[in-house]
């Protein structure tokens, strides 16, 4: 089901992480560098909000981070099988859950309720997302079925396919027959049509040596 590894809620002003998932069993170097991305891009001072970065993590997934109009940064690191379109799309039901609010005054950090609505939103968006890719490779599977039978419908056995095989050549050299035929007609027609040409020219011609001595008497 896993296709989100880890998620980074943190507050930019005083580059204080607000919240996490997992809550065990985090990956540490993804973790440790989430929280370098979230330096960096809090010392870049970045002022363009909602503006949406991606990095691939060496080809085995990527990194999605922002920091949204209420001043939040959000980071998601997953595999290959999320596309960026569905990380921020996460992103926007966390901001619209108002997780980041959802913090102990004192520590600043997630409260049990924030942490556990996070956790229940991170899964269901996993969960729908998953039985979406199931859904389509079903689709597939039947598609393949479907057309498996068609094949072996249409051609019974591999008799069939060869005389099929047969046909498609025989087909092919017919084709290639009749556009050496064509190519062939081509060429009489354009002569026969230049030879009316020069006897018409030459009938003119003819003419006028005739007429033209007469006109002049």
């Amino acid at each position: 089901m896993s296709s989100i590894q880890y998620i980074l809620i943190g507050n930019p002003d005083d580059c204080e992480e607000i919240g996490h998932y997992p809550d065990r069993n985090v990956p540490k170097d993804i973790s440790k560098e989430a929280a370098q991305i979230f330096q960096k891009y809090v010392d870049s001072g970045v002022k363009t909000k909602d503006l949406r970065n991606s990095t691939d993590n060496r080809g085995k997934g990527h990194y999605f981070y922002t920091i949204n109009s209420n001043n939040i940064f959000y980071f998601i690191a997953a595999d290959n099988t999320l596309k960026e379109s569905k990380a921020f799309e996460l992103i926007d039901i966390l901001q619209k859950a108002n997780i980041p609010l959802k913090k102990d005054s004192k520590t600043g950090k997630l409260n049990k309720d924030g942490r556990e609505q996070l956790k229940a939103l991170v899964e269901d968006f996993m969960k729908k997302n998953t039985d979406k890719i199931q859904e389509i490779q079903s689709q597939v599977d039947e598609i393949k079925g479907i057309t498996k039978e068609n094949i072996i419908a249409v051609c019974g056995n591999t008799e069939d396919l060869a005389k099929i095989e047969q046909d498609a050549i025989k087909l092919k050299n017919g084709a290639k027959a009749y556009e050496k035929s064509a190519d062939k007609l081509k060429r009489i027609t354009w002569w026969q049509n230049c030879k009316w040409i020069i006897i018409l020219v030459a009938v003119i011609i003819l003419l006028i040596i005739i007429i033209v001595p007469i006109s002049l008497k």
